[in-house]
């Protein structure tokens, strides 16, 4: 085997480790998706999944055959999951939003599973065999998000949070 051959042999091993790294992280993916549909008591047609493109631009998807995680510089895979939201009582028409959830997915060097809501949350390892690991992240997520609305509008001005819980300008 020539030095060149060897370097393409360890190119090709390094190649199919990332390869098994990125379908084991999609694997949580589509359990993410799976628990939070349950957890979170989502209708189907209220529930998307987004590519997230390396500007942060969310890009929806058909389904998990078409799903391209980005990969961070800090290794963590990014997807999206979009949920629409509606006033309540829902009736035709109704106001409603769809809002993308950036969900950041890895594995540490010692095969743990790790989840976060967006590139600056808390990170959650997750035990894949333990409901519970994934509840306490799901939970996070819906206590972020449900304080972004209960305190959103009456930070609206000081932060950017205006567009981010699915209000607009009457305007645009």
């Amino acid at each position: 085997m020539t030095k060149f051959e060897e370097l393409s042999d360890a190119f090709t091993k390094a190649r199919n480790l990332f390869k098994q790294y990125e379908e084991d992280c999609k694997v949580l993916a589509r359990e993410v998706w799976d628990k939070i549909i349950s957890f979170y008591g989502i209708p189907l047609g209220e529930i998307a999944l987004y590519n997230i493109d390396s500007y942060g631009a969310p890009d929806k998807i058909s389904g998990f055959d078409d799903l391209l995680m980005g990969l961070r510089e800090d290794g963590y895979f990014e997807f999206g999951i979009g949920l629409t939201l509606f006033e309540l009582p829902r009736k035709f028409p109704y106001p409603h939003y769809t809002i993308v959830l950036p969900i950041d997915i890895s594995i540490d060097k010692d095969g743990k599973y790790k989840a976060r809501y967006g590139e600056a949350g808390k990170v959650f390892f997750i035990d894949r065999k333990n409901e519970a690991s994934y509840e306490k992240f799901l939970d996070e997520m819906f206590l972020i998000i449900k304080s972004e609305y209960d305190e959103g509008l009456s930070n609206m001005r000081l932060q950017n949070t205006f567009r981010s819980i699915g209000f607009k300008n009457k305007e645009e």
